[in-house]
This record gives structure tokens, sequence and C-alpha cells, in this order.
């Protein structure tokens, strides 16, 4: 499992519950653009972004 850019700017990689990254998030009031896709293998995948102002 490796992270690989995105042609939106980010990086994609796989995410699963024994993530660190997962466990030391920290959740905050806003409002998010949540875009869920699935690709042509069927693997589906999450983006979020901020829309605050």
């Amino acid at each position: 499992q490796v992270a690989v850019p995105s042609s939106v700017g980010g990086m994609v990689r796989p995410v699963t519950g024994a993530d660190v990254g997962i466990r030391r998030a920290e959740i905050r009031p806003g409002l998010r653009e949540v875009i869920i896709c699935k690709d042509q293998e069927g693997k589906v995948g999450l983006r979020l972004r901020d829309i605050d102002n």
C-alpha cells in the first residue's frame, strides 16, 4: 500500500483502522464537501474538502 499523487493535487492512499493518522485526528466544527468515487476496478475513494470561509 503506497501513497500516490492524485490528479486533483492531493495524495491518495489506503486508510485502515490501524492508521496512526486516524488515531491522532482531531475533528473540528466546519463545513466540508464530501465526494465519494469509485474507479473502474471497483475501489471506492473518499475526498474531503474544507469549504469554510
